[in-house]
């Protein structure tokens, strides 16, 4: 049987790869230990790389530290046997013209860009709230008042598009940061409890606010709109639909506070059993509908005293 031109191309690729192999290996191992100890900057001696930077440079103590003000980066010291932790202080710093006497240090612990768990020295300013300060290096509170910890926002953004476009777990996202950077199981569940608390809510409402440039111009639309729907004329057609399935419990409590997105997605809690209470839903389904307690109406009763609600959704879709 004659190959395919697939097949041919295939495993001529894969003699490809299987030519280089012993040379990537070669140079995988060879990369593990500096290839020059000249400054890529000063030209001094040099014995601190960052592979976030660049996994060929090197740098002195002198230009390390200038390059890497105010970054979340961390360079590494060769020991002339391998790269290790870099001593050098990791600091966040306002700038040299933030001239003020109420300025004041405090030592936080920051998840870097890498997930690694890391303590800097963080200057801070009465001048303005301290969270304002923390975004302006780029890192987010895990509180809103004299945060102990926070996360690199460039760590948030990508557990949040994870989350939204793999369905990835808050759980196996921070078991991944495990495996990856070493964290002991306290870190592990320091950065569990604060991506599953009110920081995170508020860091999305935040992220969705700046990519739809709310509150910059009011002409803006801020993504929500349908662009579809008639603003002014025309009729929409109403379309409804449940999930009978999702239940809510009691013991789940209510919110403190009004949703941050308003009613853009759901409809108030209230409006709903408003609404059902003053219209009472006594008839029958006909042949065309389906004769089960479901079917009589598209939120379901309170037939369990656990449940607060057992189901309910309805959309509104543009004709």
């Amino acid at each position: 049987m004659s190959e395919t031109a697939y097949t041919k191309a295939k495993k001529k690729e894969l003699r490809a790869w299987d030519s280089l192999k012993e040379d990537m290996l070669r140079v995988s191992y060879e990369s593990s230990a500096p290839s020059t100890n000249i400054c890529a900057l000063c030209k001094e001696h040099a014995e601190y790389r960052c592979l976030e930077c660049s996994s060929t440079n090197m740098f002195c103590e002198t230009c390390i530290t200038k390059t890497h003000r105010n970054s979340l980066h961390l360079p590494e010291k060769w020991n002339k046997t391998l790269y290790v932790t870099s001593p050098l202080e990791l600091a966040l710093r306002l700038p040299g013209e933030h001239c003020s006497h109420a300025v004041y240090a405090r030592d936080m612990k920051i998840f870097v860009n890498t997930g690694q768990l890391c303590s800097f020295s963080v200057t801070l300013c009465t001048c303005e709230p301290e969270t304002c300060t923390l975004l302006r290096y780029g890192i987010w509170p895990a509180t809103p008042e004299r945060p102990q910890t926070a996360f690199s926002i460039a760590l948030l953004e990508l557990f949040h598009y994870l989350s939204m476009e793999c369905q990835v777990s808050v759980e196996g996202f921070c078991n991944m940061l495990r495996w990856k950077n070493n964290l002991s199981l306290l870190e592990v569940n320091m950065l569990y409890r604060a991506l599953v608390g009110e920081s995170i809510s508020q860091f999305r409402h935040h992220h969705f606010r700046c990519r739809s440039l709310s509150g910059l111009c009011p002409s803006f639309d801020d993504g929500t709109t349908c662009p579809v729907c008639p603003k002014s004329n025309g009729n929409l057609i109403v379309t409804m639909d449940a999930n009978f399935g999702l239940v809510r419990k009691r013991s789940s409590g209510s919110s403190l506070v009004e949703p941050l997105h308003g009613n853009r997605m759901f409809v108030r809690e209230e409006d709903v059993q408003e609404y059902l209470s003053s219209h009472p839903d006594g008839s029958k389904p006909n042949e065309d509908c389906s004769n089960s307690r479901q079917g009589t109406c598209f939120v379901l009763k309170k037939k369990q005293q656990k449940l607060d609600v057992t189901g309910g959704v309805w959309s509104l879709l543009p004709p």
